[in-house]
């Protein structure tokens, strides 16, 4: 039977990665999934779709408070046992209402149904992005991001998220990733695609906005998944499954049911990656070139006004170059759009320490760098799919 496990945003770009671990591993044959997206507009791989054969899904408002509660509810009268919220918002120019209600919302809801129900464990998947990170922190330590990122709408969802989570007796995890990637994902690395497709397609250089030598560090959304179901067994004390995962003494259980029992881990590679080994590696993906400005012209760009009118040329150019490329690669429909938006031009630099979790619960990061064949792997997913030109 295996350990009952509840999956908020399982169908969304990281949960569906997270579901696909848990039944490759065979770990439960009694998984929930719920998410505000229905699978026929969330552009699912095949592999991932034959998943939802095998599990229980329902699609709902997971803002509603009704019916996050009565998402708690079985049958057969048991709990949980492990309860994870990989649900979160993604798209760019929505409000802060909005993002709120996807993001925080669903983890005060969520995280409050369990503490009243009780469960094994709590993991909340957290984006490093939506936290402001400065250069002078190097690769920053998990108490040394607090705040919201400036300009950055959908940031102080993601922090608030995260203190909304830490509720007194219940035992949760906070597994914090950095920028990500891997196949079936559009956002994070993914997002520069469309942009150097356009520029391989008119023969034009990539210009960038940001520094190359800032940092940006990686982790593959699959080691995601997994330190989701490791910190699991983790956190409980508990292994399932015929392999064992941790191999350590176990954390320490709480004293009482008014105690807190937060952990709080930064999920980020090995890898020193730099904003300018993102956009090489994309780019000979791509078989188009970035090219990063000088520091003047840099800081001439990134004036309101330069910043305003190069995005309505860029913008209006783009549209109609990619809906040509859609229509001769006969792709119907793709879920990347060449758009940028006002937020995508501010510093997205991000240093992350991600060796904490390795130290104290015994995760090895399947992949420990952002490599050239990862990023052709992707693209190629892509294209095979007829959802990229």
């Amino acid at each position: 039977m295996g350990p009952r496990i509840l999956l908020f945003g399982g169908i969304q770009e990281v949960g569906r990665h997270v579901l696909a671990h848990l039944v490759d591993q065979g770990v439960s044959n009694d998984i929930l999934v719920l998410d505000f997206k229905h699978p026929e507009t969330a552009h699912l791989s095949s592999r991932h779709r034959k998943l939802l054969d095998l599990v229980r899904f329902e699609q709902m408002d997971l803002g509603d408070e009704g019916k996050v509660r009565r998402a708690f509810d079985r049958t057969d009268g048991q709990g949980w046992d492990f309860v994870i919220n990989a649900c979160t918002e993604m798209e760019y120019a929505l409000t802060d209402g909005q993002y709120r209600r996807r993001i925080t919302r669903v983890a005060e809801l969520t995280a409050r149904e369990a503490r009243a129900r009780g469960c094994r464990a709590f993991i909340h998947l957290s984006y490093g992005m939506g936290f402001r990170y400065d250069a002078s922190m190097g690769l920053s330590k998990e108490e040394d991001l607090r705040e919201p990122r400036p300009s950055f709408i959908r940031g102080p969802s993601v922090v608030d998220a995260e203190k909304a989570v830490r509720i007194p007796g219940l035992p949760v995890v906070i597994l914090r990733y950095a920028e990500l990637y891997g196949t079936d994902i559009t956002f994070g690395i993914a997002c520069n695609i469309p942009f150097f497709r356009i520029c391989s397609y008119l023969g034009d250089p990539l210009n960038t906005f940001s520094h190359p030598l800032s940092k940006m560090n990686t982790v593959q959304v699959h080691d995601i998944a997994r330190a989701t179901w490791h910190v699991c067994q983790w956190k409980s004390r508990c292994v399932f499954g015929e392999g064992k995962v941790y191999t350590g003494g176990g954390r320490q259980a709480i004293t009482g049911p008014d105690e807190m029992d937060v952990d709080l881990f930064h999920l980020a590679d090995e890898s020193d990656t730099r904003l300018g080994d993102t956009f090489i590696t994309c780019g000979n993906a791509c078989h188009a070139t970035p090219n990063h400005p000088t520091k003047w012209v840099r800081a001439c760009m990134l004036s309101a006004l330069r910043i305003k009118s190069i995005r309505e040329a860029v913008n209006t150019r783009y549209h109609g170059v990619w809906t040509q490329m859609l229509r001769e690669a006969g792709v119907d429909h793709s879920p990347f759009i060449p758009y940028i938006y006002s937020e995508q031009v501010i510093r997205f630099a991000l240093g992350m320490d991600g060796t904490r979790i390795t130290r104290e619960t015994g995760f090895v990061y399947e992949y420990p760098r952002f490599t050239q064949m990862a990023m052709n792997d992707i693209l190629k997913d892509w294209i095979d799919r007829r959802l990229l030109p």
